[in-house]
């Protein structure tokens, strides 16, 4: 019973977790900065790049390689830290907001047991 209350509630979650996260800078500032990251990767390592290089060009390519894939790296570590810190909070967010929602049922079925 749990499952399907939590099952029919993730679609909710999840697009409250989206909306917050697209009204965050920081997360869209990061995710930019991530897929041009990607992109200078993804350029670096195209065939038609590789084909036009000399065996001395290679070599300083295998460092420029190396540390655009660290920067990489640390941006994608950078946007998911901030996912988790997202998610962590609108989760807090949506108990505190539930538990608000069934105190106040609680409350008013009381009152209503007491008349």
């Amino acid at each position: 019973m749990e499952n399907d209350i939590l099952e029919m509630l993730m679609p909710c979650l999840t697009e409250r977790l989206g909306e917050a996260l697209n009204q965050d800078q920081s997360y869209r500032e990061a995710i930019k900065t991530e897929g041009l990251l990607f992109e200078q990767l993804k350029n670096m390592m195209s065939e038609e790049f590789v084909k036009e290089m000399t065996i001395d060009r290679m070599k300083n390519q295998l460092k420029e390689q190396k540390d655009l894939l660290m920067k990489y790296f640390y941006a994608a570590q950078i946007s998911v830290s901030i996912i988790e810190k997202k998610a962590y909070r609108q989760g807090m967010k949506d108990l505190l907001e539930l538990l608000t929602v069934l105190s106040k049922k609680e409350d008013s079925s009381s009152l209503l047991e007491r008349i």
